[in-house]
């Protein structure tokens, strides 16, 4: 710790005299008062108490509520891992058990067949229709 100067000293003196004669002035002020205001100034001394502590008890719970979704969202990471190791364990097995020939291959968009007007359908008058994604019709 270090040594406290002298001015130091007087200044801590002069805070302490200050804070002594305002409590004065305070206790004369409070003396004079009649019992029912300073009933009710004790009454809203009470409520700012009970003000802070609800604000205590409601961050608690917003703790409480963070940690319970930060814990349910981890489990739902977790069963998603879990399925997509499943999906992936399907897939590689899937993989293994397709042929490797490249002149197989499946086409998932054929919306480049469609760029001119000649090649869509219904397009054009006397043109014969053609529709080469069209699945047969069968008769029951």
């Amino acid at each position: 710790m270090q040594p406290v100067s002298w001015g130091e000293r007087a200044t801590h003196m002069y805070h302490l005299t200050a804070i002594s004669k305002h409590a004065e002035y305070l206790e004369n002020g409070l003396a004079t008062l009649r019992p029912s205001t300073l009933y009710k100034g004790y009454k809203a001394k009470l409520a700012a108490r009970e003000t802070a502590r609800q604000r205590l008890v409601v961050t608690a719970w917003e703790i409480e509520e963070s940690e319970r979704f930060t814990a349910f969202l981890d489990a739902l990471h977790a069963e998603n891992e879990d399925q997509l190791g499943l999906a992936d364990k399907e897939l590689q097995r899937f993989s293994l058990e397709i042929p490797d020939d490249e002149d197989d291959h499946i086409v998932l968009d054929s919306s480049e067949d469609l760029d001119s007007e000649e090649e869509c359908p219904g397009v054009g008058a006397g043109e014969a229709s053609h529709q080469p994604h069209a699945l047969p019709i069968m008769d029951m």
